[in-house]
């Protein structure tokens, strides 16, 4: 959106800041975004449009605080205006990560979360053996219900590149886990997810990389944070320490690369006394870290997972209790029973041939004579209200209700000769060593 409003004079100053003029216009701009309850649920970035729209065409919108650069060496204060001029131009004063981290997380904290406002997935949830696909954004993990007996750990891994790795080596189906793949940092909807499983004794496992955001990712998921005060979840931390990477790299035909943090990282303050002075050196000194992606071949990757699920007391397979299995059980003799005697029927009784059989032998008992004329229009005397085909049909029934007995005799005859040459065959022939 164009910049419309007249910016206040030189000797002109907003009483707002930024983020506080923002925050004030948040429940507007979310009752704006809804249409005053047409919608029960709207985006976060939903919200951010309308709160933006509002900022920039707000009569005390804050001009000087907006673009305020760091001043470079010996630069005069007309080249920095110069500069902050030429980034009015070409971006706006406001971006939704901005927005989403910092203004609308802060006022969140101070007023409790709005429940027209969800979250977008920003992570899937796999289901072991149906292979079941769920979206992790606040109305999908509101509406999911955990099935019954269907697996009893969670792994959440923050890379979903990973994602046809762990399906190619079916790590889900053997340890009867489902897989959770997020972007970086899990989002307050799939917090809540690994929350809700950790209060139905689910194992939670996970598994982020040797660098700052990965340590903070497996702090997060376990401790509270801003946006999540009070907050806490039982984790298994499988996660590739820095001690860890750097002793992959000294095995036999496996790579494990450190490398430069990328530009701008920092190391959380809550993060730094949970560090190891080797981690520590390597985070806040030598600034190097270790990704999963760089731990080479990729099936060791997998490999790695496996042996560290099992030293970390990964639960046997799943099993239900007594009862259900016993349940189970029955259900599935039942059905298997049902199955294969229905094929055996199938196989023992040509259906087709029998029925061929029958109508040849019976035919000409059902021709209604030969004048079959006279004889509908004598029956359709009495029926006037019939229809001459439907008056056919109840004459051939009544024919068949007389010939019952002995078509039933014939048939059970085939059957039995059919069962005869079916015996037979079976004698003859070697087992078949099904499973």
């Amino acid at each position: 959106m164009a910049d419309t409003a007249q910016q206040p004079g030189d000797g002109e100053r907003s009483p707002y800041t930024i983020k506080s003029l923002c925050q004030e216009l948040i429940p507007g701009a979310i009752d704006l975004a809804t249409e005053n309850g047409r919608y029960a649920h709207i985006s976060k970035r939903d919200t951010y449009y309308k709160v933006r729209n509002k900022y920039l065409t707000h009569p005390l919108r804050p001009y000087h605080r907006e673009y305020l650069l760091n001043r470079k060496s010996g630069e005069s204060n007309e080249s920095r205006q110069e500069r902050r001029e030429a980034e009015r131009r070409i971006r706006l004063p406001l971006d939704y990560d901005y927005f989403c981290q910092s203004i609308y997380s802060e006022w969140e904290q101070k007023n409790g979360m709005d429940i027209r406002v969800i979250t977008e997935p920003l992570g899937v949830l796999i289901e072991p053996h149906t292979g079941e696909v769920v979206d992790l954004g606040t109305k999908e993990v509101e509406e999911y219900d955990f099935p019954s007996f269907r697996y009893d750990k969670i792994f959440y891994c923050e890379k979903r590149t990973e994602r046809d790795k762990f399906t190619a080596h079916s790590i889900a189906e053997k340890y009867d886990m489902a897989l959770v793949f997020g972007s970086g940092y899990a989002n307050v909807a799939m917090r809540n997810l690994l929350k809700r499983a950790e209060e139905g004794e689910y194992q939670i496992f996970c598994w982020p990389g040797a660098d700052p955001d990965g340590y903070n990712i497996g702090r997060t998921l376990r401790e509270e944070t801003a946006r999540m005060p009070g907050f806490s979840c039982e984790i298994i931390d499988l996660g590739l320490t820095v001690e860890m990477g750097l002793e992959l790299a000294t095995r036999p035909g496996v790579q494990a690369d450190l490398e430069p943090f990328e530009k701008g990282t920092t190391v959380s303050e809550a993060l730094l006394p949970q560090l190891s002075p080797v981690a520590y050196d390597y985070f806040v000194n030598r600034r190097q870290r270790i990704e999963i992606n760089s731990i080479d071949p990729p099936s060791y990757r997998m490999q790695l997972i496996e042996d560290l699920l099992r030293e970390n007391g990964v639960r046997p397979k799943l099993l239900p209790p007594a009862d259900n299995l016993e349940r189970e059980i029955r259900s599935k003799a039942d059905f298997t029973l049902r199955y294969y005697a229905e094929l055996i029927a199938d196989r023992l009784l040509d259906v087709d041939a029998i029925e061929d059989a029958i109508v040849e032998e019976f035919r000409e008992h059902f021709t209604l004579g030969s004048h079959p004329e006279k004889v509908i229009r004598a029956s359709l005397g009495k029926h006037p209200e019939k229809a001459w085909d439907d008056e056919i049909s109840r004459l051939i029934r009544r024919i068949y209700r007389k010939k019952r007995s002995e078509i039933e005799e014939r048939v059970a005859e085939l059957v039995l000769e059919a069962a005869s040459v079916f015996v037979d065959q079976q004698a003859d022939s070697p087992d078949e060593g099904e499973e």
